[in-house]
């Protein structure tokens, strides 16, 4: 199987991997649905500090809207499913907010 995430603008590697930590970090974090507005003002600035932050959220945020497509291969039940279609919507409005 192919990685397509892995390595596309190289990002992972040297001192870009912190990078990568923290965007995952990020999209983890408004992925729980309890982020506070002082953690979104956090987070639009660092997106706005560096234009390879943004690339870097990106990047995890299509990662983890991939691994929504395919969790029901995984076996999640209906309920799982919707919980998590819900929590999708939020997100991406919480997402929106934040690139707007």
């Amino acid at each position: 199987m192919t990685d397509t995430h892995s390595g596309r603008d190289g990002l992972d590697a040297g001192p870009n991997a912190n990078r990568v930590d923290q965007a995952r970090d990020w999209v983890a974090r408004l992925g729980s649905g309890d982020i506070t507005s002082a953690e979104l003002a956090a987070l639009r600035a660092w997106l706005a500090e560096d234009q390879d932050n943004a690339r870097a959220f990106e990047r995890e945020r299509a990662l983890w809207q991939d691994i929504a497509v395919i969790a029901p291969a995984f076996g999640e039940t209906s309920t799982e499913q919707e919980r998590k279609r819900g929590s999708a919507r939020w997100w991406r409005r919480q997402v929106k907010q934040v690139i707007s």
